[in-house]
């Protein structure tokens, strides 16, 4: 029988310093654990190839399915009827086929294919591999290209709906190959190869489905290039590169010439679309803690800000005739829903957008509702924008959360000026 008991007690500090001891104190009212692990993330949206219908990956009910909702507006239906819980950093958006009728999405650890309409059960298509990701369909709606692990590196392998015996595409044993775009006639595949003897190197390729022959469109000794995207009438390639020392998007032809910086932010872009017309560019740019969705024209690389600043929009995809776009959105009040943003050249302001101001230029409806009432009627707070200094004189951007004013006031320090009391420069709390 033990005798020595061990008494455990609770200490309350950060980094070091103390803290008040107030464990005794509850949540302010209506606030409770629950229900903020109550919010069902919604994430890794795509909207459908007519336009009508988004596929977007839910959280709920201790599983990340997937679900299809018409923008229109309706009851969203399952797709996936037990897709394993996936942190969503790690996750992929589901992939609509060209001519709408299925859905390619991860499931399991392999690509599985499912009928758009729900009438139907996912079928794996990637049982050649131990495991496969990421799938991107042909123009066909038939060929997949998929993301397969061969002699500790990352291959593309062409494979089909029906699970076919797959073909390699891009399979380099000496790095890494991924972010697999086909061009619109389905005849050439843009991807990105890392070397494994230069692993901030991110090389931009093309490899030709018919001969297989490859070639590299863009590619530096540590430089990298990233999320390729085809124009609608495949003359141009579109990338993400940070060779300006932002991460800007850039330009060239599928021959390797005509490089050109398109955008000229001077800050990070994150992600973007090209309208069906090719004439311009949905972009996502972080500004301080916000991620601002600006229009950049494709050849002139003027840019405006769609939406006013605030927030932080994502994964922007356009509708068939270029009238609206859906988006991701989220703010320290809202959490993550998709949206329909329209598209109004008439209220356009234009600027070009290191901090873009304007007036709301395109109305933005929501498509999902993630947010419990129960949490939408709590009190909470919008942090504001600051800047403090770094002990090497840099500006670092941050977000300040202040509790809310009681009565006009908030709690504050007194700091007396010196006097010759030793305890006359201790700052008093109020």
């Amino acid at each position: 029988m033990l005798t020595n008991k061990v008494v455990v007690t609770e200490k309350y500090d950060r980094h070091g310093w103390p803290s008040v001891d107030r464990p005794d104190l509850p949540p302010p009212a209506g606030w409770s654990l629950a229900l903020v692990n109550s919010v069902n993330l919604i994430h890794h949206h795509e909207l459908s190839p007519d336009g009508q219908q988004v596929a977007f990956v839910w959280e709920r009910d201790g599983r990340s399915d997937i679900f299809v909702q018409p923008v229109a507006g309706g009851w969203p239906r399952r797709v996936s009827p037990d897709r394993g819980r996936t942190i969503y950093w790690w996750d992929s958006p589901p992939r609509w086929s060209p001519d709408g009728q299925w859905l390619a999405f991860s499931h399991g650890g392999h690509v599985c294919v499912a009928p758009a309409d729900g009438r139907g059960l996912p079928r794996a298509v990637s049982d050649f591999a131990a495991a496969a990701w990421s799938p991107v369909w042909l123009p066909d709606s038939h060929g997949l290209i998929v993301n397969v692990q061969r002699r500790d590196a990352f291959s593309l392998l062409l494979t089909d709906r029906e699970g076919a015996w797959p073909r390699p595409l891009a399979d380099d044993n000496g790095g890494d190959n991924g972010e697999a775009a086909p061009s619109p006639d389905g005849q050439r595949v843009a991807y990105i190869h890392r070397p494994l003897d230069d692993l901030n190197r991110w090389d931009l390729r093309l490899v030709d489905l018919t001969t297989g022959q490859t070639a590299t469109l863009y590619g530096q000794p540590k430089e990298k290039a990233w999320s390729p995207r085809w124009s609608p009438d495949g003359e141009k390639l579109y990338f993400l590169s940070q060779q300006s020392g932002w991460t800007e998007v850039w330009a060239v032809r599928p021959d390797g010439e005509g490089l050109r910086q398109v955008t000229r932010f001077s800050r990070d872009v994150a992600e973007f679309a090209i309208s069906p017309d090719g004439a311009r560019l949905a972009v996502t740019a972080y500004r301080d803690g916000d991620v601002d969705l600006l229009l950049v024209e494709a050849t002139t690389g003027e840019a405006r800000a769609l939406r006013p600043a605030g927030g932080c929009y994502a994964a922007p995809h356009w509708s068939p005739d270029g009238r609206f776009l859906t988006v991701e959105y989220e703010d320290a009040t809202r959490p993550p829903d998709i949206y329909r943003v329209a598209v109004d050249e008439r209220r356009a302001i234009w600027q070009i957008a290191p901090q873009p101001q304007v007036a709301d230029s395109g109305t933005m409806t929501p498509l999902t509702f993630s947010k419990p009432p129960a949490l939408d009627a709590l009190n909470l707070v919008t942090p504001q924008h600051v800047t403090y200094r770094s002990y090497d004189g840099l500006e670092i951007p941050a977000l300040l959360w202040l509790p809310p004013l009681w009565g006009g006031c908030g709690p504050g320090r007194v700091f007396p000026p010196p006097s010759s009391a030793p305890t006359a420069a201790r700052p008093t709390t109020i």
